[in-house]
């Protein structure tokens, strides 16, 4: 496989080396699930395990003054440190002026909550120069019943000649979707610790795998019993 698989999660320490591993993302509501409040103190920490490998952190404040602050903040973490931005507000209103201004000065953006073509023509036709990511959200475009490898391939075509831009899967559910972004040409996918722990079962033969599966079962019902 071509595609690089980059950890997405809160538990970086673990498995930001993990096999296959080359970078990291992370988001605010991992974070909050996992008890974290202080942003600055946990980038401090997992940042150097990085080893200069990509790791994305997210703006909050939904004010443009204060998305700004915080991406500029957040970009003096490490030169390895991308900012995640919403491509929209929480009222729908488009990012994309902050991100085109903030690109151009170099800052390494990480475009996210990407879902339809407009969105990814939008930031084509913002020219993007600095180092960028373009987040499509393909497992929750897929919990809508709409395509995800119709969009996701439409961002590879769309950014195929832009060496500065990088597109990404967002929201891999199962081992599948790693193959599928790598067969339409997609560079990136974030893959949380479910499926990443399951990333050595590719290529298993699948009547093996049926075997094994019957023997975890039945090694699983050792010392129970039928009650009468």
């Amino acid at each position: 496989m071509k595609i690089k698989v980059f950890y997405d999660g809160s538990d970086v320490e673990e498995f930001c080396n993990y096999e296959n591993v080359v970078g990291v993302t992370t988001n605010i509501s991992f974070l909050k699930k996992a008890g974290i409040k202080d942003y600055k103190s946990f980038a401090n920490k997992v940042i150097p395990l990085m080893n200069g490998r990509p790791i994305s952190f997210q703006v909050f404040d939904p004010t443009p003054e204060g998305l700004e602050e915080q991406a500029r903040e957040i970009t003096s973490w490490g030169d390895n440190v991308y900012v995640k931005i919403p491509i929209v507000y929480p009222n729908g209103d488009t990012t994309i002026d902050i991100i085109k201004k903030l690109s151009a000065e170099g800052l390494k953006i990480n475009v996210t909550t990407v879902y339809t073509k407009e969105q990814i023509d939008q930031i084509y036709e913002a020219g993007l120069q600095g180092p960028s990511i373009v987040s499509v959200f393909c497992g929750r475009i897929n919990d809508t019943g709409v395509d995800a490898m119709d969009i996701m391939s439409y961002a590879n075509q769309k950014y195929s000649n832009c060496d500065n831009i990088e597109t990404l899967w967002a929201g891999c559910q199962r081992t599948r979707d790693i193959l599928d972004a790598d067969s339409i040409g997609t560079d990136i996918i974030t893959v949380p610790e479910g499926p990443l722990k399951k990333m050595n079962r590719i290529g298993w033969s699948i009547k093996e795998f049926s075997t094994k599966t019957s023997a975890d079962f039945f090694a699983d019902g050792i010392g129970m019993f039928i009650g009468k």
